[in-house]
Formats: structure tokens, sequence, C-alpha cells
């Protein structure tokens, strides 16, 4: 099997467990504005269950973040601040309103885990088969 594949096939069968805690190493942040004043590279961004619609733009400012846990909350569209966060190695959208995810998708290329379970999305685009697993 290609790496591709194999990414895709860890992109369905994920669980949400796997992408929903951060490396117990690094400080966890679970707000954008406290992550932006932080005096440290900020890595770890956890969202969870805060009843959010949308992300602060902001967001793009946390250039060194790997891990964003956006998971139970209300988005029903992809966020393109997203995709100017490149070392983002885990990205959890499960348990939204999603109903696509966008060929821009590919600039993410160190994502290694992305949780899309319990959305509503029919269709991936080509692009997501393009990433590997590292």
């Amino acid at each position: 099997m290609t790496k591709h594949f194999l990414f895709l096939l860890s992109l369905l069968s994920s669980t949400a467990s796997y992408t929903q805690f951060a490396k117990s190493n690094e400080k966890v942040f679970k707000s954008i504005s406290k992550a932006n004043i932080a005096r440290i590279p900020v890595k770890q961004l956890n969202l969870r269950d805060q009843e959010l619609f949308y992300l602060n733009d902001s967001i793009k400012l946390l250039k060194h973040l790997t891990f964003l846990n956006l998971m139970n909350n209300h988005f029903d569209e992809w966020d393109s601040e997203i995709e100017k966060l490149t070392k983002l190695e885990i990205l959890n959208y499960y348990g939204n309103n999603l109903t696509y995810i966008p060929e821009s998708i590919k600039k993410l290329k160190r994502l290694k885990k992305l949780e899309i379970s319990k959305n509503k999305i029919k269709k991936l685009p080509v692009a997501i088969g393009k990433l590997k697993k590292n």
C-alpha cells in the first residue's frame, strides 16, 4: 500500500480519543487569546466543547501549533485560517457540522491525524489522498 492510501485509511478509521488528547509534556491552552499572549511558543490548543461557531482570526498567529482540538463545537464550515498553521500535525473536528473539507487541506503537509467523524461530510476532496502519513 502507498503512504497516501495508508494516511487516508487512518483518517477514516481514526478514533476521537487519539486526537482529543494533547501530548502530556507540553502546556495545553484552552483559549486563543490566552495562547496569543503566552511568552512561549504555543504548540497545543484544546477548544473542545466551547460552543464555538467560528475561530478567532488571531489563531493564525499561533505559528508553532501542532495540536488543535475543535471537538464538539458548532463549526459548519472549514476555517481557512487553519491552513496557515503549517506545523499542525493533529487536527480534531469531531462532532461538528462540517459539510465539506476543502482542497486546500493539502497545505497542511505535516498533518498526521485528522478526525472528522460525526460531521455531515458526504465527499472527501481529492487532495486528502495526497497527504502523507509521516
